[in-house]
């Protein structure tokens, strides 16, 4: 009887201190006595950390912009052209342009896929061009860019159409 009791015991035992680390999930403690670690669990290597990391721009705690939200991307809120060429003068019609752009630091105007301005007009305002009477449609498209790149940032386009 002292023998069976004695395997009752052993057996009672290693259930409950086995309990939880011969499954494929942890158990979640409920108590501190149970969270306290007597020793290490194979869940829990020694993790690196910021100091262990001998190149820490590589990780994703040591970066300063890793939590940060990505700059918000300019915009065209206005693009106003005529929507037709009258073309009085055979040759070319001075049309104006009036735009604004949000969160771009300088912007272009294109015609037809080419250059019709530098870049350095400033975000919002009136720009005057000659565009060609020539009876043919044409796309006018405004480019928006940020300091330090040649990328486009936003861009519009309008069509202006010969005129009937």
């Amino acid at each position: 009887m002292i023998a069976r009791s004695s395997l009752v015991l052993v057996v009672l035992a290693v259930f409950v201190g086995g309990c939880g680390t011969g499954g494929s999930e942890p158990a979640a403690s409920t108590s501190p006595a149970m969270s306290t670690p007597a020793s290490p669990s194979a869940s829990s290597p020694a993790e690196p950390t910021q100091s262990d990391d001998p190149d820490p721009t590589t990780s994703p705690t040591a970066s300063p912009n890793a939590s940060e939200a990505p700059l918000p991307v300019p915009e065209i809120t206005r693009f106003d052209a005529p929507s037709r060429l009258a073309c009085n003068d055979p040759v070319s019609e001075l049309i104006t342009i009036r735009y604004r752009v949000v969160r771009a630091d300088e912007v272009r105007f294109d015609l037809d896929g080419a250059d019709l301005s530098s870049r350095g007009f400033p975000n919002k305002g009136s720009a005057q061009f000659d565009l060609p009477c020539d009876g043919e449609n044409h796309r006018l498209t405004l480019l928006a860019f940020v300091a330090g790149s040649d990328d486009v940032a936003a861009q519009a386009s309008r069509i202006v159409r010969a005129p009937r």
